[in-house]
């Protein structure tokens, strides 16, 4: 019988694309494989012990003939994309709907509601990856203080702040104050970033 388990749960670190990602976008979904691709080969081996390499062939990681621990990779029995469904599944919660998506960037309810609690205008707004976002609103989010807001395609609308312009603490307040606001706007979390 089995005393102890440790589950290890890598957020966002992907291992291929799941049968419906073609319906979000991410049909050549794996982060994991292309990390490794970008620098030329992973050097883990404390996942290759536990057998990472038994899960799919990733450059520079080791298929061991006798792993120390269990391995799979995983899907969603719920629809949707959403980190935290999946949190809920591993404790076995189904959810039976897939949640509402930002897929023209970020709701006018959610932008009202970002910009109260910061007290401040944002710009972006947009459908983007954080690293666009940030490269192309940097210049104006420095210049005038205004938060970059934007949304990534799933259910999450995210803020990012440099903490030259908003206190660390103050921004971490405002952005959990937020983070309940979407469920009925197509958005069902807030997100903070705070950028140094």
């Amino acid at each position: 019988m089995i005393k102890r388990v440790i589950l290890l749960v890598i957020d966002g670190l992907g291992i291929g694309a799941l049968p419906d990602a073609v319906d979000y976008g991410d049909a050549d979904a794996n982060t994991l494989m292309h990390l490794a691709e970008t620098v030329d080969g992973l050097s883990v081996p404390n996942l290759e012990m536990l057998g990472l390499g038994q899960i799919a062939p990733i450059k520079g990681v080791r298929t061991m003939v006798q792993p120390n621990g269990s391995f799979g990779r995983l899907g969603f029995a719920s629809p949707g994309k959403d980190s935290v469904v999946g949190y809920w599944e591993v404790s076995g919660v189904i959810q039976k709907e897939a949640a509402k998506v930002c897929s023209s960037g970020v709701p006018t309810k959610i932008v009202d509601i970002v910009e109260q609690l910061l007290g401040r205008k944002s710009i972006g707004r947009s459908l983007s990856p954080m690293g666009v976002m940030l490269r192309r609103h940097s210049m104006e989010h420095m210049a005038t203080g205004a938060p970059i807001l934007w949304t990534d395609g799933g259910n999450t609308c995210f803020v990012a702040m440099h903490e030259s312009l908003m206190a660390p603490v103050e921004f971490s307040r405002d952005s959990e104050s937020g983070e309940g606001c979407g469920d009925a706007h197509s958005c069902r979390r807030a997100a903070g970033h705070r950028r140094a």
